[in-house]
């Protein structure tokens, strides 16, 4: 059984991304998610990672989005690697879990935004007063997949449509922060939906209980 899960992105490569495109068009970036309060940090939902991050200032925002993603890719390295135990003798950094996701078949459009978001956080790791630039943006969007770029643009225009505060027609009118947190909420999207095919389920508190519990739903 173990050995199935861990070959089943092998065998259905795309599965997990259309899963993730349907999830988080449907469950994040509420209107909430731009102009609702803060909830608690403890196990967020989808869309209260979405509010956590816009609440922050930027280099909060993008320490908390790193920190959050790769605590997923932690626990999707553990679900596919035989001996999980061995890990913490390899050392492995962010690009390394990374580079392991890649060896054991996960494709780009999972590996690739990943690797976005590192360039990202390292960049504000090491240089003083760092801010997220339109310019920076666009290549962070640029490491998305063609699923993961029309996912962004679904969400934010389903969150136009339902806030009743006015929002720009077009994503990239948005300040960069805005933009920088609808790409991490997208890339934590999608490792969740990785675990939950590994797995069986998703990480605890991590999606809504109307939608784990609902049997038509993934």
């Amino acid at each position: 059984m173990k050995s199935h899960r861990r070959f089943l992105l092998r065998l259905r490569p795309r599965l997990w991304t259309i899963r993730a495109r349907t999830l988080y068009v449907n469950v994040i970036l509420h209107p909430k998610c731009i102009c609702g309060t803060l909830p608690a940090m403890n196990s967020p939902t989808i869309d209260e990672f979405a509010q956590q991050l816009v609440a922050e200032d930027e280099l909060g925002s993008v320490v908390r989005a790193h920190l959050h993603i790769e605590h997923h890719m932690e626990e999707l390295v553990r679900a596919v690697v035989p001996n999980p135990r061995a890990l913490k003798h390899l050392g492995l950094d962010f690009v390394g879990k990374v580079r392991l996701l890649s060896v054991m078949g996960f494709d780009d459009e999972l590996t690739s935004p990943l690797l976005g978001l590192g360039s990202v956080r390292n960049r504000f790791a090491h240089r003083l007063n760092c801010k997220l630039t339109p310019q920076m943006m666009r290549q962070f969007y640029d490491s998305l997949g063609k699923t993961g770029k029309q996912t962004v643009h679904e969400a934010y225009e389903r969150t136009r449509k339902q806030s009743d505060a006015k929002h720009p027609k077009k994503l990239w009118s948005l300040d960069s922060k805005m933009i920088f947190s609808m790409l991490a909420s997208t890339i934590r999207v999608q490792l969740l939906l990785a675990i939950k095919i590994q797995t069986g389920s998703y990480p605890p508190g991590s999606v809504p209980d109307r939608f784990v519990s609902n049997p038509l739903q993934y």
